[in-house]
């Protein structure tokens, strides 16, 4: 035998030592009526070297046996939970320790999957009901969207064709949103459009592609939507997707994805929902045209003119 089929055979019996200790250990703490704080936490310790040496089948067999468990460790409840559905199904189901924030928090991350698991639970929010559906609605695409994959040559042209739009835009902003809040037609295909490419957005690793998404959306500079979707209070924000026409159900899903750590408690997603309803989309397009859009304009003229009296008393 090769050195190479030692290692192998090594291997493969350090993977089957890892199995065993880890169904061990949980079998060990799930016996216990109180676990301590100190117990949890070895649990915890233990799991994390071995989470990534077990195959999905004892991870399931993990996320069973702590499903309802009301003292699983944090770390180890986490890492099960971002698996995927049919792995982390038992706790998204019957977990006691996932609240409503932590929930929405797993859908805006994984989607579909993760929903249609979640709404499984017992006394679910309604919230959560909502915008399962709505991701449920989303992914059923009407038969003349369901398209064929595009071909590169397809796709430059459609890049174009939107790279054109977005200067349309640029040079007549007031005059391109007039004209889209004139057809309502239009207006609920933008509205679709709007919200899918938000939704992609706030999904990204990181937080730029939000960032220039909203500014296209919402036809604003690149800093102003930066600035409304990094401030400490989303209320310029829940503006911003107001003046979109998107539902409820899609307005929190942005938020909760952009920004998953402003609704840690139930009642901050209940506040959310009543602030939204209170503004009436008139009202927030009439606050982006008149508060941001014209404020960013004249930022804009004054730089202008600042650097053209710099010339000025330059060539002086």
């Amino acid at each position: 035998m090769s050195t190479a089929d030692f290692r192998r055979i090594a291997d493969r019996d350090q993977a089957g030592k890892a199995e065993r200790l880890l169904r061990a250990a949980v079998s060990a703490f799930a016996s216990l009526t109180r676990p301590s704080r100190r117990e949890i936490r070895q649990l915890d310790q233990l799991a994390a070297p071995l989470f990534d040496k077990v195959p999905a089948e004892t991870l399931r067999y993990v996320a069973a046996v702590l499903s309802e468990s009301p003292h699983t460790p944090p770390g180890l409840l986490a890492r099960l939970c971002e698996q995927s559905a049919d792995i982390a199904a038992p706790l998204l189901i019957r977990s006691p320790l996932l609240g409503d924030a932590a929930l929405l928090g797993l859908i805006a991350r994984h989607g579909l999957t993760h929903a249609r698991v979640i709404k499984r639970r017992p006394r679910v929010h309604p919230t959560i009901i909502q915008v399962a559906k709505l991701l449920e609605a989303t992914a059923a695409r009407p038969p003349e969207q369901a398209a064929p994959t595009p071909t590169p040559a397809s796709r430059g042209l459609a890049e174009l064709a939107r790279r054109r739009l977005l200067q349309t835009m640029s040079d007549n902003e007031n005059a391109a949103c007039e004209g889209l809040s004139a057809k309502a037609a239009d207006d609920a295909t933008h509205d679709g459009d709007h919200f899918r490419k938000l939704r992609a957005a706030a999904l990204a690793e990181n937080r730029e592609p939000f960032f220039r998404a909203l500014a296209e959306t919402v036809c604003l500079p690149y800093d102003t939507a930066r600035m409304i979707a990094r401030a400490r209070t989303y209320d310029d924000l829940l503006v911003a997707l107001r003046s979109l026409d998107l539902t409820e159900e899609q307005a929190f899903l942005l938020a909760c994805a952009a920004s998953p750590w402003r609704f840690p408690q139930r009642r901050n997603i209940r506040l959310f929902l009543e602030k939204f309803r209170s503004i009436s989309r008139d009202a927030a397009r009439a606050q982006v045209e008149t508060s941001w859009r014209e404020s960013a304009d004249r930022s804009e003229k004054s730089t202008f003119a600042s650097g053209r009296d710099e010339a000025t008393a330059l060539r002086a």
